[in-house]
């Protein structure tokens, strides 16, 4: 597995930490590229550490940006030290407005690939995500999973609630609170869970 150390962070914007690791957490960018990767160490002055410590994009890149023994901000901090979340490049939900698409803060989609649409939790169309990011995201849960010593056990989709301190496995960002909206109904969760649970 070929991991990028492009875009590496600094001990400003992670907490060198170490606990056990209890799940891993997929959740998206909500945006393109790589410019949550700016947002993440311009904001607060550079201590801004609400970071990941991988992003996968679309094309399937995988980027560590910090060790993942260590922890960050994510969901709460209740709980946050025990899991290892990935972010994956995804524009999230999307509005269609005079032939057009858009995403949360008014950028135009340009993606060839058309929205999804499913209505969930308010909104009805989302960006897609890709084939080889989705490999790559199996191909780097099952080596944290072997790593950490974390059950390749994963949660069926975006829909289903977590006890965070109970479960050991994977999840999705959107199963802990219903204001959070990644992972979209647009991921391929079948393939997703299979990919990890397969012997």
């Amino acid at each position: 597995m070929k991991i990028s150390s492009d875009y590496r962070l600094t001990s400003n914007n992670y907490y060198e930490e170490v606990s056990d690791k209890h799940q891993i957490v997929v959740g998206h960018s909500y945006n393109s590229g790589m410019a949550h990767y700016n947002s993440w160490v311009n904001r607060m002055n550079g201590l801004n550490k609400k970071t990941t410590p991988y992003t996968i994009t679309l094309s399937g890149v995988i980027h560590e940006h910090f060790d993942p023994k260590y922890g960050c901000k994510f969901i709460d901090p209740l709980f946050d030290r025990y899991l290892i979340p990935i972010t994956l490049e995804n524009e999230g939900w999307l509005i269609e407005q005079d032939g057009k698409f858009y995403d949360w803060l008014g950028r135009i989609y340009s993606r060839e690939e058309p929205p999804i649409k499913i209505e969930w939790r308010g909104k009805f169309l989302w960006a897609p995500y890709s084939n080889k990011q989705i490999e790559s995201t199996i191909e780097l849960v099952r080596a944290l999973c072997e790593t950490f010593e974390i059950p390749r056990k994963v949660i069926g989709d975006c829909t289903q609630k977590v006890r965070p301190i109970e479960f050991n496995g994977v999840t999705y960002k959107s199963n802990y609170y219903k204001e959070y909206l990644d992972l979209s109904p647009a991921f391929d969760y079948l393939s997703f869970r299979y990919g990890i649970e397969k012997n």
